[in-house]
């Protein structure tokens, strides 16, 4: 979405302000009557000419106009409180007339669809899983397909023209993910059915595009077929245990600019976290190369025999400009907090492709054993251990603290 329109459903007047998912003001805090509107919209200006139809906003030359996109998430508070937490994507059924605590949305704009239609009911967020789903291959050429789900099972297999509809039904269980859809024998993309990311009506992967699905408990999943996006399914994911939190990076179709080390971030189907936080790797491209020469003085800190109570520096290389944070478990409960931050916010040297780090300081108290350790670059600065990035990338590692001498 580019923007939406809520209805103050309250019985009285109150303070109304939202927030992005970056913790920028798109709203207020205002004083709002019961029934007035309360618009959400890109606070840089990113709206443009929106016509009464239902339609797509064209520019001179029959080029549909693209609006600034909304966070992924807007918090939305009451006098202070709370009231309501928005997701904004085409799969979470924004719609004229759905109803979001203490709101009613009243118009809603899709970035690159124009209105969206208003809500019937019929469609709910992703819940349990895909459990159903059509693809219509938009391939130019008539093509062998077959589409095996997560666990190698064959699901479907045959020759389809260019246009044609593919049914996929797992009855009431949900299909292991990813869906890979393979053309002529090569693999032409690979489909999340988790529900991590979304997989609506309107979303495209590659060569195919959902024209209908269905999640194991939350029934026929909302989307926006009128809209022309493209799913958010390129992202890079954190490789460690879920318990640590998970962190994604955004890796834009023209490929990512901003990474750690040599290596670009591969684009991961879904999170796939474990303890020895190989991840993606077992699967994929393994792009956690950020530990390489080091300067004198300097140790590579993945990997690394850490003793409590010392101070240390490393030297992390980079690739674009941004800002560097790291987190380690210290206390090796499984779980990252913000005392457990080694680097903030460090940015690479003028003119190098690197980022000294120094004043790296392992507790005197540090709990001995193999733990975690998380790098993430963005363009942001201030990127917590966890939660989405809009680009840069995430690389996780293990570690080892040495036991206190007695």
């Amino acid at each position: 979405m580019s923007s939406m329109t809520l209805t103050f459903d309250g019985e009285h007047a109150a303070e109304i302000q939202a927030l992005d998912y970056y913790g920028q003001m798109i709203f207020g805090p205002s004083m709002v009557e019961p029934g007035s509107k309360v618009v959400l919209r890109d606070p840089t200006g990113g709206e443009l000419d929106i016509t009464d139809s239902y339609c797509p906003v064209l520019d001179e030359h029959g080029n549909k106009k693209h609006r600034k996109r909304l966070s992924k998430k807007i918090f939305v508070y009451v006098n202070g409180i709370k009231d309501t937490k928005i997701y904004t994507g085409c799969w979470a059924g924004i719609a004229p007339g759905k109803e979001l605590g203490s709101f009613t949305v009243s118009e809603a704009i899709s970035v690159k669809g124009g209105k969206v239609c208003p809500a019937n009911g019929d469609c709910n967020a992703c819940k349990g899983g895909v459990n159903s789903l059509t693809l219509r291959y938009t391939g130019e050429d008539e093509a062998h397909i077959l589409i095996k789900d997560g666990k190698g099972r064959k699901l479907i297999a045959g020759d389809y023209l260019a246009g044609e509809d593919i049914a996929i039904d797992n009855g009431d269980r949900r299909i292991a993910s990813p869906l890979i859809v393979k053309i002529s024998g090569q693999i032409d993309t690979k489909i999340p059915m988790n529900c991590r990311i979304p997989v609506g009506p309107g979303t495209v992967w590659s060569n195919f595009e959902v024209r209908d699905a269905s999640s194991r408990d939350g029934g026929p999943i909302c989307g926006c077929l009128d809209d022309d996006s493209e799913p958010i399914g390129a992202l890079d994911y954190s490789d460690g245990p879920e318990s640590y939190g998970i962190a994604t990076h955004v890796i834009p179709e023209s490929g990512s600019t901003l990474y750690i080390g040599s290596v670009a971030p591969d684009a991961d189907i879904e999170f796939a976290g474990n303890a020895d936080a190989s991840g993606d790797d077992l699967s994929e491209i393994d792009d956690e190369d950020s530990f390489s020469d080091q300067p004198d003085g300097s140790i590579v800190l993945c990997g690394a025999e850490l003793d409590p109570g010392k101070v240390y520096e490393s030297r992390v290389p980079v690739f674009g400009s941004g800002f560097l944070n790291a987190w380690i478990d210290t206390n090796g409960d499984g779980a990252f907090t913000l005392s457990e931050q080694l680097i903030i916010d460090a940015i690479p040297t003028p003119g190098n492709n690197f980022i000294d780090t120094s004043n790296i300081v392992i507790p005197s108290d540090a709990t001995s054993g193999s733990t975690l350790l998380r790098f993430r670059y963005s363009s942001q600065s201030g990127t917590g251990f966890d939660g989405a990035s809009p680009d840069g990338e995430v690389e996780d590692c293990l570690v080892n603290i040495s036991a206190v001498s007695p």
